[in-house]
């Protein structure tokens, strides 16, 4: 039985002004995706500021989200590190928290080959109490998880599936076409502007940070490729370009700073009364004119009607 399918949210991290967990804002926040179809939450990863927070709070965070999820969708956490060992013994806390599946990114500050990332991909999965999905986010990582060793680590019974972050279509293809029938192994992709293809050609989901921002639109938007309605194709791949902008509201320049790219879909969730905009680390004060940003860009994209748990927060 596959286990992650659909939407997989990358959950953003609700923070107080101190780094302290927003437990509130986190339930809120929660209760909205669950509300609004999506299929999977995605704990501690990039959207989640995983490598800035601690790893006590990252234990406190997957706790509180597995608790409030209650059994409604499978939670998922990363526990991704260099040392093999710091990894296994993540991965036995976050089953302890209870989650149904880790996720891991290969070993990156060292060029890693083909054949050390199928060992360490291997032994991980050996050791986890819980299954493992491989994560491949080549962007950050400067690695890729090449298809071969994919096919490789398929079999392995503790692995069930790929976090796939790319913009390569041929591979996007490639691989949801190979992976389509593969019993309870989800290929899921990671990048919206081929969300849609992706689905065309067999992946099981997608995980698009966008979601945060439009979940129930991104939940009917997968439904209908998934089925192979094209209805609404031209409309749905429009809007998940339009709201790609979201990303650079705080930017001076084009991926000046992951942080404020985050950052931004916390203001725009703060203009919706979900959660503040309050980063882990590094982050500048909200200004002003980067509030207007936000407040201007719910008012473009009519987020305001998507959202039902209005709260004190603001940007």
């Amino acid at each position: 039985m596959r286990i992650f399918h659909g939407v997989v949210v990358p959950m953003l991290t609700p923070l107080e002004q101190d780094g302290g967990l927003d437990r509130p804002a986190l339930g809120r926040y929660i209760e909205h995706l669950l509300g609004n179809g999506v299929n999977g939450l995605f704990t501690l990863s990039s959207t989640g500021e995983f490598c800035a927070l601690p790893w006590a709070s990252q234990c406190e965070l997957v706790e509180a989200v597995v608790e409030r999820a209650a059994g409604r969708a499978p939670v998922c956490a990363g526990v991704s590190t260099q040392c093999l060992k710091e990894s296994i013994a993540h991965s036995r806390d976050m089953a302890a928290a209870g989650v149904q599946a880790v996720v891991a990114l290969p070993p990156f500050y060292f060029r890693t080959s083909q054949e050390e990332m199928r060992v360490f991909f291997s032994r991980l999965a050996d050791k986890s109490p819980v299954p493992l999905i491989l994560y491949n986010m080549p962007f950050r990582t400067q690695h890729v998880i090449e298809p071969e060793t994919v096919f490789a680590l398929r079999g392995h019974g503790n692995i069930i599936g790929l976090k796939d972050s790319v913009s390569d279509a041929e591979r996007t293809i490639q691989l949801s076409e190979a992976l389509r029938g593969e019993g309870a192994f989800s290929y899921l992709h990671g990048n919206e502007l081929l969300t849609l293809e992706a689905a065309d050609h067999g992946a099981h989901g997608c995980v698009p940070s966008l979601a945060n921002l439009a979940p129930a639109f991104f939940a009917a938007a997968w439904k209908r490729a998934a089925a192979g309605d094209h209805s609404a194709r031209e409309d749905d791949q429009r809007k998940m370009a339009a709201l790609m902008s979201s990303f650079s509201l705080f930017e001076e320049r084009p991926q000046q700073s992951t942080t404020l790219r985050l950052m931004a879909h916390k203001a725009i969730l703060a203009e919706l009364g979900v959660m503040s905009a309050h980063m882990a680390q590094l982050a500048p004060p909200v200004s002003p004119a980067w509030c207007s940003r936000a407040r201007d860009f719910v008012a473009e994209h009519g987020l305001s009607s998507m959202w039902q748990h209005p709260s004190a927060e603001s940007c």
